[in-house]
Protein backbone atom coordinates (compact mmCIF):
# COMPACT_ATOMS: atom_id res chain seq x y z
CA UNK A 1 0.00 0.00 0.00
CA UNK A 2 0.79 3.56 -0.78
CA UNK A 3 1.85 5.76 2.11
CA UNK A 4 0.24 9.46 2.75
CA UNK A 5 2.09 11.59 4.96
CA UNK A 6 -0.39 13.40 7.03
CA UNK A 7 -3.72 13.66 7.86
CA UNK A 8 -5.42 16.34 9.95
CA UNK A 9 -9.02 15.29 12.16
CA UNK A 10 -10.94 18.17 14.02
CA UNK A 11 -12.23 16.73 17.39
CA UNK A 12 -13.32 20.24 18.26
CA UNK A 13 -14.01 23.16 16.04
CA UNK A 14 -14.26 25.54 18.94
CA UNK A 15 -11.44 26.47 21.11
CA UNK A 16 -11.12 28.48 24.31
CA UNK A 17 -8.60 31.09 22.51
CA UNK A 18 -10.05 33.34 20.23
CA UNK A 19 -7.14 34.10 17.93
CA UNK A 20 -7.67 36.53 15.44
CA UNK A 21 -8.27 35.25 11.81
CA UNK A 22 -7.58 31.53 12.65
CA UNK A 23 -7.51 29.50 9.90
CA UNK A 24 -9.87 26.79 11.20
CA UNK A 25 -12.74 29.68 12.21
CA UNK A 26 -12.70 28.36 15.53
CA UNK A 27 -13.93 31.86 16.56
CA UNK A 28 -17.50 31.62 14.65
CA UNK A 29 -17.54 28.06 15.39
CA UNK A 30 -20.92 26.55 17.80
CA UNK A 31 -19.59 24.17 20.06
CA UNK A 32 -19.49 20.90 18.57
CA UNK A 33 -17.65 17.34 19.43
CA UNK A 34 -16.73 14.54 17.34
CA UNK A 35 -18.07 11.34 17.75
CA UNK A 36 -15.37 8.16 17.84
CA UNK A 37 -18.07 6.37 15.98
CA UNK A 38 -17.53 8.45 13.35
CA UNK A 39 -13.83 8.48 13.94
CA UNK A 40 -13.45 5.13 13.85
CA UNK A 41 -15.56 5.14 10.42
CA UNK A 42 -13.34 7.69 8.70
CA UNK A 43 -10.15 6.21 9.68
CA UNK A 44 -11.06 2.76 8.58
CA UNK A 45 -12.53 4.10 5.63
CA UNK A 46 -9.15 5.67 4.71
CA UNK A 47 -6.66 3.11 5.48
CA UNK A 48 -8.41 0.84 3.25
CA UNK A 49 -6.60 2.34 0.79
CA UNK A 50 -3.22 4.02 2.23
CA UNK A 51 -0.81 3.77 5.15
CA UNK A 52 -1.32 6.84 7.17
CA UNK A 53 1.87 7.98 8.16
CA UNK A 54 1.03 10.49 10.69
CA UNK A 55 -2.32 11.86 12.38
CA UNK A 56 -2.73 14.69 13.91
CA UNK A 57 -6.10 15.47 16.22
CA UNK A 58 -6.77 18.97 15.91
CA UNK A 59 -9.58 21.77 17.00
CA UNK A 60 -10.58 24.39 17.72
CA UNK A 61 -8.92 22.99 20.68
CA UNK A 62 -8.88 18.64 21.13
CA UNK A 63 -8.49 19.05 24.95
CA UNK A 64 -11.92 20.66 25.50
CA UNK A 65 -13.74 17.30 23.80
CA UNK A 66 -14.55 15.00 27.35
CA UNK A 67 -14.17 11.97 25.90
CA UNK A 68 -10.94 12.59 24.24
CA UNK A 69 -9.26 9.76 25.69
CA UNK A 70 -11.22 7.61 23.77
CA UNK A 71 -9.97 8.86 20.19
CA UNK A 72 -6.21 8.53 21.99
CA UNK A 73 -7.00 4.46 21.85
CA UNK A 74 -9.25 3.96 18.55
CA UNK A 75 -6.38 5.82 16.92
CA UNK A 76 -3.68 3.98 18.32
CA UNK A 77 -6.22 0.83 17.88
CA UNK A 78 -6.75 1.44 13.84
CA UNK A 79 -3.08 2.91 13.64
CA UNK A 80 -0.72 0.92 15.31
CA UNK A 81 2.52 2.30 13.81
CA UNK A 82 1.61 5.88 12.92
CA UNK A 83 3.05 8.82 14.72
CA UNK A 84 -0.56 10.31 16.41
CA UNK A 85 -0.24 13.83 17.78
CA UNK A 86 -2.88 16.02 19.43
CA UNK A 87 -2.19 19.57 18.79
CA UNK A 88 -2.54 22.09 21.86
CA UNK A 89 -2.58 25.32 22.73
CA UNK A 90 -1.64 24.15 26.39
CA UNK A 91 -4.42 26.61 28.26
CA UNK A 92 -6.44 23.38 29.89
CA UNK A 93 -3.45 20.91 30.03
CA UNK A 94 -1.86 21.23 33.54
CA UNK A 95 -5.62 20.84 34.75
CA UNK A 96 -6.18 17.75 32.39
CA UNK A 97 -2.97 15.55 32.30
CA UNK A 98 -3.94 13.83 35.67
CA UNK A 99 -6.66 11.77 33.49
CA UNK A 100 -5.26 11.82 30.39
CA UNK A 101 -1.42 10.76 31.23
CA UNK A 102 -2.49 7.18 31.22
CA UNK A 103 -4.37 7.18 28.11
CA UNK A 104 -1.30 9.17 26.25
CA UNK A 105 1.45 7.05 27.54
CA UNK A 106 -0.28 3.98 27.08
CA UNK A 107 -1.09 4.93 23.21
CA UNK A 108 1.79 6.63 22.60
CA UNK A 109 0.26 10.24 21.69
CA UNK A 110 2.98 13.08 21.40
CA UNK A 111 1.15 16.30 22.93
CA UNK A 112 2.31 18.78 19.84
CA UNK A 113 1.70 22.67 22.37
CA UNK A 114 1.94 25.62 20.63
CA UNK A 115 2.72 28.50 23.28
CA UNK A 116 0.59 32.07 23.10
CA UNK A 117 1.57 34.85 25.14
CA UNK A 118 -1.22 34.60 27.39
CA UNK A 119 -1.04 33.47 31.46
CA UNK A 120 0.40 29.85 31.12
CA UNK A 121 2.53 28.12 32.86
CA UNK A 122 4.08 26.14 30.44
CA UNK A 123 7.30 25.64 32.04
CA UNK A 124 5.25 23.75 34.49
CA UNK A 125 3.39 21.61 32.37
CA UNK A 126 6.37 20.28 30.60
CA UNK A 127 7.98 19.66 33.74
CA UNK A 128 4.83 17.52 34.46
CA UNK A 129 4.65 15.85 30.87
CA UNK A 130 8.40 14.84 31.54
CA UNK A 131 7.42 13.42 35.04
CA UNK A 132 4.05 11.36 33.70
CA UNK A 133 6.57 10.20 30.76
CA UNK A 134 4.37 11.77 28.34
CA UNK A 135 5.88 12.34 24.46
CA UNK A 136 5.81 15.90 23.89
CA UNK A 137 6.72 18.38 21.02
CA UNK A 138 7.00 22.19 21.30
CA UNK A 139 6.35 24.86 19.06
CA UNK A 140 9.51 27.40 18.63
CA UNK A 141 11.29 25.96 21.71
CA UNK A 142 8.72 27.64 24.02
CA UNK A 143 8.81 31.39 22.30
CA UNK A 144 5.27 32.88 22.31
CA UNK A 145 3.76 33.40 19.13
CA UNK A 146 3.40 37.15 18.69
CA UNK A 147 2.58 37.48 15.13
CA UNK A 148 -0.63 35.83 13.00
CA UNK A 149 -0.97 34.93 9.58
CA UNK A 150 -4.10 36.46 8.15
CA UNK A 151 -5.47 34.17 5.30
CA UNK A 152 -7.73 36.27 3.06
CA UNK A 153 -10.85 35.71 0.84
CA UNK A 154 -12.39 37.29 -1.84
CA UNK A 155 -15.32 36.03 -3.88
CA UNK A 156 -13.25 37.46 -7.21
CA UNK A 157 -12.00 33.96 -8.58
CA UNK A 158 -7.60 35.12 -9.37
CA UNK A 159 -5.51 32.20 -10.76
CA UNK A 160 -2.03 32.79 -7.78
CA UNK A 161 0.83 31.20 -8.22
CA UNK A 162 2.21 32.32 -4.59
CA UNK A 163 3.41 29.40 -2.34
CA UNK A 164 0.79 28.03 -0.22
CA UNK A 165 2.01 27.31 3.38
CA UNK A 166 -1.28 24.56 4.03
CA UNK A 167 -0.61 22.71 1.00
CA UNK A 168 3.41 22.59 1.96
CA UNK A 169 2.62 21.62 5.60
CA UNK A 170 0.48 18.93 4.13
CA UNK A 171 -2.80 20.12 5.99
CA UNK A 172 -5.00 17.43 4.11
CA UNK A 173 -8.47 17.33 6.63
CA UNK A 174 -10.49 13.90 6.96
CA UNK A 175 -14.43 15.00 7.16
CA UNK A 176 -17.44 12.96 7.55
CA UNK A 177 -15.61 10.61 5.29
CA UNK A 178 -14.55 13.15 2.93
CA UNK A 179 -10.68 14.57 2.46
CA UNK A 180 -9.95 18.36 1.88
CA UNK A 181 -6.49 19.76 1.03
CA UNK A 182 -6.92 22.19 4.05
CA UNK A 183 -8.43 23.58 7.05
CA UNK A 184 -10.30 26.84 5.55
CA UNK A 185 -11.84 24.67 2.86
CA UNK A 186 -12.92 21.81 5.23
CA UNK A 187 -14.40 24.68 7.71
CA UNK A 188 -15.76 27.32 5.12
CA UNK A 189 -18.77 26.30 6.21
CA UNK A 190 -18.51 27.96 9.63
CA UNK A 191 -17.30 31.02 8.10
CA UNK A 192 -20.64 31.29 5.90
CA UNK A 193 -23.11 30.34 8.54
CA UNK A 194 -21.67 32.97 10.66
CA UNK A 195 -21.46 35.47 7.96
CA UNK A 196 -24.08 34.48 6.11
CA UNK A 197 -21.63 33.94 3.20
CA UNK A 198 -22.01 31.37 0.33
CA UNK A 199 -18.64 30.64 -0.40
CA UNK A 200 -18.68 27.02 -2.34
CA UNK A 201 -16.48 24.38 -2.38
CA UNK A 202 -16.99 22.47 -5.55
CA UNK A 203 -17.65 18.84 -5.09
CA UNK A 204 -14.77 18.03 -7.59
CA UNK A 205 -12.01 19.91 -5.23
CA UNK A 206 -13.56 16.92 -2.27
CA UNK A 207 -12.66 13.66 -2.09
CA UNK A 208 -15.40 11.03 -1.16
CA UNK A 209 -13.66 8.13 -0.01
CA UNK A 210 -15.64 5.16 -1.00
CA UNK A 211 -14.95 1.48 -2.25
CA UNK A 212 -13.97 2.45 -5.33
CA UNK A 213 -11.51 5.34 -4.30
CA UNK A 214 -7.96 4.83 -5.66
CA UNK A 215 -4.40 5.56 -3.69
CA UNK A 216 -3.69 7.56 -6.44
CA UNK A 217 -6.94 10.11 -6.22
CA UNK A 218 -5.86 10.45 -2.15
CA UNK A 219 -2.25 10.65 -2.83
CA UNK A 220 -3.20 13.62 -5.45
CA UNK A 221 -5.01 15.75 -2.72
CA UNK A 222 -1.36 16.77 -1.79
CA UNK A 223 0.85 19.47 -2.93
CA UNK A 224 -1.84 20.99 -5.26
CA UNK A 225 -3.75 23.53 -5.82
CA UNK A 226 -7.40 23.49 -6.69
CA UNK A 227 -10.61 25.83 -7.80
CA UNK A 228 -11.24 27.19 -4.23
CA UNK A 229 -8.09 28.03 -3.94
CA UNK A 230 -8.56 30.98 -6.62
CA UNK A 231 -11.17 32.67 -3.77
CA UNK A 232 -7.36 32.92 -1.92
CA UNK A 233 -5.58 35.72 -1.51
CA UNK A 234 -1.72 35.60 -0.40
CA UNK A 235 -1.81 35.90 3.33
CA UNK A 236 -0.62 38.51 5.15
CA UNK A 237 2.27 37.62 7.54
CA UNK A 238 3.44 39.07 10.60
CA UNK A 239 0.67 40.94 12.09
CA UNK A 240 0.40 41.47 15.90
CA UNK A 241 -1.08 38.42 18.09
CA UNK A 242 -4.14 39.83 19.31
CA UNK A 243 -8.05 38.23 19.94
CA UNK A 244 -11.03 37.88 16.96
CA UNK A 245 -13.88 40.83 17.32
CA UNK A 246 -15.28 37.91 14.93
CA UNK A 247 -15.01 40.77 12.54
CA UNK A 248 -15.24 38.99 8.94
CA UNK A 249 -12.40 42.10 7.92
CA UNK A 250 -10.11 39.23 9.41
CA UNK A 251 -10.86 36.68 6.83
CA UNK A 252 -11.37 38.78 3.73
Amino acid sequence: MKHIPLIEYHLTNHCNLNCKGCAHFAPLAEPWFADVKQFEKDLNKLTDKVIIDELIMFGGEPLLHPTICDFFEMARKILPHAKICVLTNGVNLLKELPKLKDSLVKNEIIVDITSYPINVNYKMTLKMLKAFGVKYKIYNDLEPIKTLRKHKLSHEKKENTWDCLMINSKSVQLKDGKLYICPIQAYIDIFNKYFNENYEVDESDILTLTDDTTDDEILNMYYHKNEFCKFCREPIVGNKYSTSKRDKQEWT
